[in-house]
């Protein structure tokens, strides 16, 4: 896929915003895929300026929450909704993104997702922001999130919720 629109250089090109880099990426990993992101040189072989910012906000966001996509495969239901799964490789924790729909994370105080295969969970986290409480019904999982965990201002563009199996 491109950063702008075309996969050489174009003079003004527009970018991709990085909520859109990071939705694309989730999706494409939550499918057992891997995401080739292009960006066309500038006339003298360098990259665009505005090409830095998105890639910026990206590399931030794979910081906090990378361990959910790098060396992870698919796992079903591979998403629900607005909601994306991977499997860790050690098949240890399962990783839920739940995508958001602006650049600003906001949370609602209880998020209800499938526990894939119905395996038991022994402790979920939201990277970034720490563990939460969750009550597991064959495979369906309700998580609790307490108000001051809601709106956490590091959390942009996908929260990650770590699922850790027993």
């Amino acid at each position: 896929m491109t950063m702008g629109n075309s996969w050489s250089y174009v003079p003004d090109d527009t970018y991709k915003q990085a909520i859109d880099i990071v939705h694309t990426l989730i999706k494409i990993v939550s499918r057992g895929g891997n995401y080739l992101l292009n960006i066309g040189p500038g006339p003298h072989g360098d990259w665009d300026p505005d090409a830095y910012d998105p890639l910026k906000a990206v590399g931030e966001w794979m910081a906090l929450n990378g361990e959910g996509i790098y060396a992870t495969r698919a796992v079903g239901p591979y998403s629900e909704g607005r909601k994306y799964y991977t499997r860790g490789k050690d098949d240890s924790a399962t990783y839920v993104f739940d995508l958001s729909e602006t650049e600003k994370v906001e949370l609602p105080a209880t998020i209800r997702l499938t526990a894939p295969e119905g395996r038991p969970v022994k402790q979920i986290e939201l990277l970034g922001v720490g563990k939460l409480r969750f009550k597991q019904t064959g495979d369906s999982l309700e998580i609790s999130i307490p108000e001051n965990k809601r709106s956490p201002t590091h959390l942009r563009y996908a929260a990650t919720f770590k699922l850790v199996h027993q």
